[in-house]
């Protein structure tokens, strides 16, 4: 009989665990949990490449073979517990065709690709990871790539986890429209940067933003970041503590605006959205490339009037 009255006990400490566990998780809506369930512009960088550096370039070596360069994950650290590798990717500049090489002793990390989810959450999922220790991945597709290790509790105590934003091969410029980086500079609240307690809105009344144009967010180091978010974020200023590892940070953040329609950015920084309350967001609304002008042939120069005089 005691034996039955503990296996009961037991059992109501179970299920007390996980009713406790799904409440913590339900109070955050589901659609910021799962990357399926809403629009790929939800989180930063889907949709607009990102120059995270003022002055684009990388230090990757080029490869041995194909047209990609290699970058070893860490540089001389490699894949390992407790460093900073967002701040390792700040600088560099990673394209179609472009390798990252994960260096570790074999068996005691690994490398898995997940998606936003999974970074956010350190979610491991059921495919089998990358263990050789000299991982070589090749980015084969433009766009935000995630990457994790697999082990134990090493993505979510040890920050053994990697986002790397891809960019598309560079097009080819015709007389369509302006190429993508082909427009303006914009800095976001002019002399004033970004900051709180300033109207952004009435800041863009009456700009026009273009396809191919930048903005360029610049603030003190620290004090704020740049988050690129959907409507429904950018209305609500509800972030997520985890959004932030998606942000801008580096003080002076540049965004090319690759497609038209509108675009939404934040500040994630004070927790439950504080700096976007106090007026850190900005919304755009993106035009078409305009047309380059394209010469008329066969016409002759006509000649200046600046000598001529009328007697």
């Amino acid at each position: 009989m005691a034996t039955n009255n503990w296996g009961i006990i037991f059992l109501l400490a179970m299920l007390a665990t996980i009713s406790t566990s799904v409440s913590e998780k339900s109070s955050i809506p589901p659609e910021y949990y799962s990357g399926s369930s809403i629009s790929p512009e939800y989180y930063s960088g889907s949709t607009i490449p990102l120059s995270k550096s003022a002055i684009p370039g990388d230090k990757g070596s080029p490869s041995s073979s194909g047209s990609g360069k290699e970058f070893v994950v860490g540089d001389d650290k490699g894949w390992t517990k407790n460093i900073n590798y967002i701040a390792w990717a700040t600088d560099k500049e990673f394209c179609v065709g472009d390798k990252l090489i994960f260096k570790y002793p074999v068996g005691k990390h690994n490398v898995i690709q997940v998606d936003r989810a999974g970074y956010l959450g350190c979610i491991i999922p059921s495919t089998k990871p990358l263990e050789t220790g000299q991982d070589s991945v090749t980015l084969d597709s433009p766009g935000r790539k995630f990457f994790i290790c697999g082990i134990e509790k090493h993505c979510m105590e040890c920050d053994m986890k990697l986002y790397v934003d891809v960019k598309a091969p560079a097009p080819i410029a015709s007389s369509g429209g302006a190429s993508p980086g082909s427009g303006k500079e914009i800095l976001v609240g002019d002399d004033k940067g970004w900051t709180k307690n300033f109207d952004y809105q009435a800041w863009a009344n009456g700009k026009e933003f273009y396809v191919g144009d930048t903005l360029v967010f610049k603030y003190p180091p620290g004090e704020h970041n740049v988050l690129y978010v959907c409507g429904k974020v950018f209305q609500s200023c509800y972030i997520p503590q985890h959004f932030e590892a998606l942000a801008l940070k580096s003080g002076n953040d540049k965004f090319l605006l690759d497609k038209p329609g509108k675009q939404h950015f934040v500040c994630a920084i004070g927790g439950n959205g504080k700096h976007c309350e106090a007026g850190m967001k900005l919304c755009i609304d993106v035009l078409p490339a305009p047309p380059t002008p394209t010469p008329i042939k066969g016409t002759r120069k006509l000649a200046s009037t600046k000598n001529l005089s009328y007697n």
